[in-house]
């Protein structure tokens, strides 16, 4: 059983509330299911519980250091 670990964190752009949307952040069984990556079905919906005055930002592994990406 393979894992990926990402981090992804949300803030409030009016208010600069912050949030981690993900409570446990190792995620198992990472593969393509339905021609998508479980990642990007996750990504996908987190990013779906948070409005337009939210940016997501996404830290996964790179190697072996972290990259993040912003809306």
């Amino acid at each position: 059983m393979s894992s990926s670990h990402l981090i992804i964190i949300a803030r409030n752009d009016e208010t600069g509330e912050i949030q981690l949307p993900l409570e446990n952040m190792t995620l198992y069984g990472m593969g393509i299911v339905d021609g998508e990556y479980e990642e990007e079905s996750v990504v996908r919906t987190c990013a779906a519980s948070f409005g337009p005055e939210w940016t997501l930002t996404l830290y996964g592994p790179l190697g072996a250091s972290y990259s993040g990406s912003k809306k």
